[in-house]
């Protein structure tokens, strides 16, 4: 969040849409099928099948992704000051956390 805070500050409508149009981006698409990888690979799954596998099962996660972490990504950028985002961060990546867990093993 820094380093787009960083890189864009500001918080007009149009900087903050921008602000999680990038976050989307490296989080929700990136991020969360690395995510999926590692934690199938950690339980013993090769590499390969669990890419295989993060790639059936990125689109309801992305989906997911936007819903949440767009909405909520707009408040923290546009609304939440500065100095309460990290805990209202924590918060938020915890429950998301237990949600990926899920996705990479129920399905």
């Amino acid at each position: 969040y820094t380093m787009i805070q960083s890189a864009i500050p500001g918080r007009s409508l149009q900087l903050t849409a921008l602000k999680v149009a990038m976050d989307t981006v490296v989080w929700g698409a990136a991020g969360n099928f690395a995510m999926i990888i590692m934690r199938r690979v950690l339980e013993g799954s090769k590499p390969g099948e669990a890419t295989d596998y993060a790639k059936n099962i990125i689109a309801p996660v992305f989906r997911a992704d936007l819903l949440v972490w767009g909405s909520f990504n707009f408040g923290l950028y546009g609304v939440i000051p500065p100095g309460y985002q990290p805990a209202c961060t924590a918060v938020m990546s915890s429950a998301w956390a237990a949600y990926i867990s899920t996705m990479a093993f129920d399905h």
